[in-house]
């Protein structure tokens, strides 16, 4: 082997190297904290805070339901998402009075700690025991994931009852992302938060809406045809001809899922 080809390997080596040490500064991507307060988006939003299994503390925000009978939304935000980013986009969803409960994640809106895929799961599991102490029954709460947050409101309505599970732009994993915009490295194989959607949705037992854009560069929407298809007959798959990965609220997104919740409230 030539000189120039052994040199071009090591930097190939070395460039592949780099990129899965730093890969998480790549697939997390907290916003600038803005030091916004729950009330300073609506009076009646509260911040609560949560400690995961590890010692992290996490605070969230959250809108209670007009009474105990109304469901519940527990929104898991995408890898660039914040808590002022969900109230702008998630309110609308508590207009037919059900509660509202926003998310957050450790190293996001100014919450401690450093992302990972075991610390995001770890902080919703705390959520949701922290909701349940706050009275809230799990058979009452509908799981929402946007984009990275599909991995965490799966993974944690196939551990846990839930009355339904919406998913906004999911992959089948973050590794199948990963591997579509890193063509030329191995990115499948050296992913390490993987977020396994297309393994788990099988295992969830509640009713479940996906909502995807046809025109999504980020995740192509092949993605939520697979899981729709491991989902089965509980699964709705809604597909938006003329949005892309973040603007499906701009297409008639938010009014399927007020339908979809009040269907759930209704069945109840």
């Amino acid at each position: 082997m030539s000189s120039a080809l052994w040199t071009a390997v090591g930097l190939y080596a070395l460039f592949a190297g780099a990129m899965y040490v730093l890969q998480r500064r790549l697939m997390y991507v907290p916003q600038p904290y803005t030091a916004t307060r729950p009330e300073d988006h609506r009076p009646d939003l509260q911040e609560i805070v949560c400690t995961a299994d590890d010692g992290v503390a996490v605070h969230h925000w959250m809108l209670p339901a007009g009474d105990e009978t109304r469901l519940g939304v527990v929104v898991f935000h995408g890898n660039a998402g914040s808590l002022e980013g969900s109230a702008e986009k998630f309110l609308g969803l508590s207009d037919d009075g059900h509660g509202l409960v926003l998310g957050n994640y450790r190293g996001y809106s100014g919450a401690a700690g450093r992302p990972t895929e075991a610390g995001l799961i770890a902080d919703g599991r705390a959520l949701l025991d922290r909701l349940h102490e706050e009275g809230w029954p799990a058979g009452r709460l509908v799981l929402y994931g946007e984009s990275l947050g599909s991995g965490v409101a799966t993974r944690l309505a196939s551990e846990r009852k839930a009355a339904g599970l919406v998913l906004e732009a999911p992959f089948t994993s973050a590794a199948a992302v990963a591997q579509r915009h890193y063509w030329y490295l191995p990115a499948y194989w050296l992913t390490r938060d993987r977020f396994d959607n297309l393994s788990r949705i099988g295992e969830v037992g509640a009713p479940i809406l996906i909502l995807h854009g046809e025109r999504d560069r980020t995740v192509p929407v092949a993605h939520s045809r697979r899981l729709a298809e491991r989902a089965g007959d509980g699964c709705e798959l809604a597909i938006y001809p003329d949005a892309g990965h973040a603007d499906l609220y701009e297409h008639g997104a938010e009014q399927r899922v007020r339908g979809f919740l009040n269907r759930l409230e209704a069945v109840d």
